[in-house]
Parts: C-alpha cells; sequence; structure tokens
C-alpha cells in the first residue's frame, strides 16, 4: 500500500505542480476528501457571515419545514456545504461510472462546486439546491435502466424523485419531461414503463395529499399543482440575475458548440447519456419562463453545464491557462462574497 501511495498519489501531486485542475483531474480518493476543503474554501464566507435563511419562494408547508428542520444562519450554511460536497461526489460518479468523460476525474464536481458558490444567495440551504439531490438520484436511475428488461423499479425510482424535486422546488417540474425523453432515448418504452412512470411521479403527490388531508383537512397539495404549470415572463429587476442570466447562457452555448467533441469516439449508449444532459440544458432554458423561477435555480442548470464545461477543460493541450483562469474566478468570487468587488 505505501508503494502504490508513493507511485500514485505523490508522483501524480508532484507532476501536477500542485496546481488545483491538476488535483482534481486525478480520480483519487485523497482528491475527493480534497474537494471538501475546497467546497469549504469558496463557501466560506456563509460560514463566518451567516445570513438568515430566503423563505420568500416557500409555497407550501413541505417546503417551509425542509428550510426548517435545516436550521437558518450558520447551520444552514454548513449543511448547505456539506450538501453541495455530497452533490459534487454524485455528480463525479454519475460521469465516472458511466464513462462520459474524455478521462476519470473530478473536475465535474469542482466545477459544480464552484459554480453553485458564486452568489451570496447560494451560500445558504435553499429550495432549488434541495431539489438538485433528488434529481441527481434521477438521473442516475435513469441511466441505469439502458437496456435492462426488468426495469420497472428503475423506471418508477426516475418518476418517484424527479416527482419529489417538483415538490421542493416547482421550477424542477420540466425534469417530468427531461425524465420522460430520456427512458424514449435509452430504452424501448411500452405502456407499461410509460404507467411505471407516472406512477412514481404521481405517488409523492398522492402521499402528500393523503397525509396532509388526514392531519388537518389540507388540499394544499391540489392548489399547488397550479404552480407547476405556471409561466411568465424572466423576472431580471437586479443586476446580478441578468449577469448570471448572460453567463449561464453563454456556457451553455459553449456547450451546445462542442456536442460533437463531447460526443465523438463514445460508445453509443454514452452518447445516447450526454444526449439526455443536452436536453436538461434545453429545457432548463425553458424553465426561465417559469413563474416561480428564482435565481437560485442557476444551481439546477449546473447539474449538466459542470459535466460539459470540465470535458472542455480536459480537451485543452496546456492547462496553464485554465488554472489562471480559474484562480481568477476563485479570488474574483471571494471578493464578490466579502463586498470588496462590486457588480
Amino acid at each position: 500500500m505505501l508503494t502504490y501511495f508513493n507511485n500514485n498519489v505523490l508522483d501524480t501531486h508532484a507532476n501536477s505542480a500542485g496546481t488545483l485542475i491538476h488535483i482534481f483531474k486525478t480520480n483519487i480518493f485523497l482528491n475527493s476528501l480534497l474537494l471538501l476543503l475546497y467546497t469549504v474554501l469558496v463557501r466560506i464566507h456563509g460560514i463566518i457571515y451567516p445570513q438568515v435563511v430566503d423563505t420568500a419562494a416557500v409555497s407550501n408547508s413541505l417546503q417551509e419545514w425542509a428550510l426548517t428542520i435545516l436550521g437558518s444562519g450558520r447551520l444552514s450554511a454548513i449543511v448547505a456545504c456539506l450538501l453541495v460536497y455530497l452533490q459534487a461526489l454524485m455528480i463525479n460518479r454519475l460521469v465516472i461510472k458511466n464513462r462520459m468523460g474524455h478521462e476519470s476525474s473530478l473536475l465535474p464536481g469542482m466545477l459544480y462546486v464552484l459554480g453553485v458558490s458564486i452568489l451570496p444567495q447560494f451560500l445558504q440551504i435553499h429550495l432549488p439546491l434541495l431539489a438538485t439531490t433528488f434529481l441527481i438520484v434521477g438521473l442516475t436511475r435513469l441511466y441505469g435502466s439502458y437496456k435492462e428488461h426488468n426495469a420497472a423499479t428503475l423506471v418508477f425510482d426516475v418518476g418517484f424523485y424527479i416527482g419529489i424535486a417538483s415538490i421542493v422546488e416547482p421550477v424542477a417540474s420540466v425534469f417530468f419531461i427531461i425524465g420522460y425523453i430520456g427512458l424514449v432515448i435509452l430504452r424501448a418504452v411500452g405502456i407499461k414503463d410509460r404507467l411505471q412512470y407516472v406512477a412514481g411521479a404521481v405517488v409523492p403527490y398522492f402521499l402528500w395529499f393523503s397525509i396532509s388531508y388526514w392531519l388537518d383537512g389540507s388540499t394544499e397539495a391540489v392548489m399547488y399543482l397550479q404552480e407547476l404549470v405556471s409561466f411568465q415572463l424572466p423576472p431580471l429587476q437586479q443586476w446580478s440575475s441578468i449577469y448570471l442570466t448572460i453567463a449561464c447562457t453563454s456556457l451553455s452555448l459553449v456547450a451546445v458548440v462542442g456536442y460533437g467533441i463531447n460526443t465523438s469516439k463514445k460508445a453509443i449508449q454514452v452518447q445516447k447519456k450526454i444526449d439526455i444532459l443536452y436536453w436538461v440544458l434545453l429545457l432548463c432554458g425553458v424553465a426561465l419562463f417559469h413563474a416561480c423561477l428564482s435565481v437560485p435555480f442557476a444551481t439546477i442548470l449546473m447539474l449538466p453545464l459542470s459535466f460539459f464545461l470540465a470535458q472542455l477543460v480536459l480537451r485543452l493541450r496546456g492547462l496553464l491557462v485554465a488554472e489562471v483562469i480559474h484562480i481568477i474566478i476563485v479570488i474574483s468570487v471571494l471578493m464578490f462574497q466579502f463586498g470588496l468587488l462590486a457588480i
């Protein structure tokens, strides 16, 4: 074991000159632990100077309960930090297990952590962050259904986890479309699969309605369904919202332009799984017109963007430019969070 450590861990870091991108480019357990330190670094402002959890977007009792139980102030920032780290690990595992990347690396998780930590309002627990956890699990189950003959449980789980995510964050309801499109892409969808998927999507709402109606006669689950299909023009009243929209749109366009590169020399099943991420990008664009849209929705958008940006970085011959840009972004994010840089 000592020989393995010397040959694989120490040599890797010696050759990488200690740069962060080189470190997270290598998929070893030690670097996964270092990713936690990186997460704390880019989210340290929320821990030192905790803010009150924003409850303005709360539209049902389950959302209110979730934000309350997960704490407020510093506890909320710590929980959010750990949750982002867990999501980054889940994204890395999803990409590596399905062999979607050009290399087996931890860069998708690192870029996800950075992307969901840019603005101060991202540093506390918020609804899109909670919903993203269930969406990642749903996407994992979706990928697992590829050419599975007995995939009833997997198909049900896809609808189930998306259903939970849509209760937590109504904008996540667009993933119902993504889930179905993904099933069509990955397998021959019959009537049984359709019924399983719909059943999985309905069960969270049925349980919510049954329990709330039994406890106090509430029918908020039924009324909440109206919010899932409410759309309007994007609310861009603040400069931060405008800048964030421009940045996300630009990065999405970069991902689209790189479609050929991202899918070249890949197995058919891998190409199909990457195609699903492009559908996520497209439907996230539709979600910009959802009536319940909030700035932290960018957290969900970073789910596919983290993968595409990581592949762009891995395609670079020299990582010096990428590392310089990365360091500038990290420093700018920290300066912005601590009020040393105004937008």
